[in-house]
């Protein structure tokens, strides 16, 4: 007997609920999906978005890197370690022979030193509380139109001192000139550096301290004091003191030799000092 055509009609409309059941299981219909296209269109508009992002916060960094045209210092690296506003740093290079100096009990002042790249004379400021480094000028050299030296050569072996929050150099050896006696002060406030007197200083061995590195220097009342002592150098044991504020030095002990094979001690440390800077300079050839 065939069945009746109530019966079909019935049969067909159940397996075409079904299938509406089945492409709508879920409660989302298959026909309202997005297809291929729509999701490759939204996955390169999520990438535009990350581009563009990425630009303007490189546009931004930029923006907020300090002008070099004052001469005074130059920043490289927007940081969150920043501790003084216009100027940037994260970590001085790998470097010794540098001199670190303390101003009071929450920051100390480095200047100088040795690195793989040559001599240095960037000074950067360490905050003892944070943990955080500041680079307060990027070194480098006067420019050739200055009037004036704006910062002291390069150096290792320099004697350092802080005298009422500035940091003031003596001396130090440079490849290029050798052992020096010139006599810099650099503003921490200001991120400048003036020379207190023309290298040699144009004046006798009793009123000015002969070329030397490896020096020492102290001040007794480093917050409000005018003075500082300088010491030795180059096996030399003369006591000299110089007073910010006339600008002059005082011999206060003149060197006396201790020994008579004085000079040939010199001599030596001076031959291994000059292999120490060469074997750094053939690394540093070895490196570029």
């Amino acid at each position: 007997m065939r069945p009746s055509s109530r019966t079909a009609s019935s049969s067909s409309s159940s397996r075409v609920l079904r299938a509406d059941a089945a492409r709508t299981r879920g409660g989302v219909s298959r026909s309202s999906r997005p297809d291929g296209g729509v999701r490759v269109a939204g996955l390169a508009l999520g990438n535009l978005s990350l581009l563009l992002l990425a630009l303007l916060l490189a546009l931004s960094a930029l923006a907020t890197t300090a002008d070099a045209t004052s001469g005074t210092y130059v920043d490289v690296t927007v940081s969150y370690t920043s501790q003084v506003a216009g100027r940037f740093g994260y970590q001085p290079t790998q470097r010794s022979g540098q001199s670190m100096t303390r101003v009071d009990s929450t920051a100390s002042v480095m200047f100088g030193g040795l690195a793989a790249s040559g001599v240095l004379n960037d000074v950067w400021e360490y905050n003892h509380s944070t943990g955080f480094w500041t680079r307060l000028h990027a070194g480098g050299s006067t420019p050739a139109d200055a009037s004036a030296p704006t910062v002291p050569p390069p150096r290792v072996g320099h004697a350092a001192v802080v005298l009422q929050g500035d940091l003031w150099i003596f001396g130090g050896y440079d490849p290029d000139a050798g052992d020096m006696n010139d006599l810099w002060k650099f503003d921490r406030s200001e991120g400048t550096w003036s020379q207190a007197a023309p290298l040699g200083g144009g004046a006798s061995a009793t009123t000015w301290p002969a070329t030397r590195s490896g020096a020492s220097a102290t001040a007794s009342d480093p917050t409000s004091g005018t003075s500082f002592v300088l010491f030795g150098g180059n096996l030399k044991n003369d006591v000299w003191s110089y007073d910010v504020s006339t600008g002059a030095w005082s011999l206060l002990m003149n060197e006396v030799a201790s020994t008579s094979d004085a000079a040939a001690a010199f001599a030596r440390f001076s031959a291994a000092a000059a292999a120490t800077l060469a074997a750094v300079s053939c690394a540093a050839l070895l490196v570029a």
